[in-house]
């Protein structure tokens, strides 16, 4: 609606991800207290990942929806060395990029 009215686009992406930095920080500081706990792995995994992994996968897909123009090229994530990680290769290009504007 912001953008309807008007308001500049990179001034909503920016307010967009930093709600979205908060609440995924959260998020990882829950998992974090839960998993420092004894908790059975498989209520740990359900409980805690799979959330998280579903809220960055929606905020990764709202991001493209309506910020489309924000997004970084293949090129600049292939070429950051941000997120290391032995699963990279099978990482969503869409998710890496919006990993890395959370990052910032």
């Amino acid at each position: 609606m912001l953008l309807k009215l008007g308001v500049q686009s990179s001034a909503v992406y920016s307010d967009f991800l930093a709600s979205c930095r908060r609440n995924l920080n959260d998020q990882l500081s829950t998992i974090q207290s839960q998993k420092q706990e004894a908790v059975d792995v498989l209520e740990f995994v359900d409980n805690c990942c799979s959330a998280f992994l579903a809220d960055l996968s929606l905020v990764t897909a709202l991001s493209q929806r309506f910020f489309p123009n924000q997004a970084r090229s293949v090129e600049e994530v292939n070429s950051t060395s941000v997120i290391e990680t032995p699963y990279q290769g099978s990482l969503n290009t869409s998710t890496l990029n919006f990993c890395l504007c959370l990052r910032e």
